[in-house]
């Protein structure tokens, strides 16, 4: 048997079945979903369409806009609920099609995760961070010593010290620098709303910042190692 008898054959199948899906009217709760057919390529995207009670696919449909997923929603009438992810098409559907929203649980414990991430990020102080290196710290230059409650600092000099010899574009040290600038706000006692009016960037930045500070300022250590080794 060829490839394409198969491929008929599968596609007949699959016709028959999506037939009897769509005449059994006992659909209670409607779950949907996205998928491309090639990876990355958003115009290859299709609607799918389960059973949330038995778990069983329905349908799969080519597009993820309105006009793709209202009709399939309009040929299950029992369907009083349908879990949906993000996707504002899909909720305007059901909106018009006065179904019960709910949200997938996927979607709901991400957004949980994401909410107590950004709720710890504006109450956990940097000055978790671990620091080394000459710089970090510096002592009073009245005393010598440091001070009682250390503040993270990199002298303006030797950030572009950094910046030069880590050879970064104009981007990387930007963020490079405004990494630095949170990690010192924040030791200072400055959450990230706060933060936000003394860097002039939106609050989502200044919280990624954050996240990602330990990887950044490695980031750039690694690079200018490099760069002093090849000058040896």
């Amino acid at each position: 048997m060829s490839d394409d008898s198969i491929a008929r054959y599968v596609k007949a199948a699959a016709a028959r079945q999506v037939e009897a899906n769509l005449t059994r009217n006992k659909v209670r709760v409607l779950a949907v979903d996205d998928i491309s057919r090639r990876k990355g390529d958003k115009s290859s995207g299709c609607t799918v369409f389960l059973d949330e009670d038995t778990h069983r696919v329905l349908i799969i449909v080519r597009g993820t806009t309105k006009a793709v997923v209202k009709p399939v929603l309009e040929a299950f009438p029992a369907a009083t609920f349908f879990s949906r992810d993000r996707a504002s098409a899909s909720a305007s559907a059901a909106a018009e099609c006065g179904k019960t929203q709910i949200g997938d649980r996927f979607h709901l414990i991400e957004n949980a995760h994401q909410a107590v991430e950004d709720a710890l990020m504006t109450i956990l102080p940097a000055t978790i961070f671990l620091r080394n290196g000459d710089g970090w710290v510096l002592a009073d230059p009245g005393t010598g010593r440091l001070p009682d409650r250390p503040v993270f600092t990199v002298p303006e000099d030797q950030v572009e010290d950094r910046i030069r010899l880590a050879r970064l574009t104009p981007k990387q040290a930007q963020k490079y620098r405004h990494t630095l600038k949170v990690l010192e706000l924040g030791d200072q006692g400055l959450r990230s709303a706060e933060m936000v009016q003394t860097l002039g960037i939106p609050l989502k930045e200044v919280q990624q910042l954050r996240r990602t500070a330990v990887n950044t300022l490695d980031a750039v250590e690694a690079k200018r190692c490099v760069t002093a080794v090849l000058a040896l």
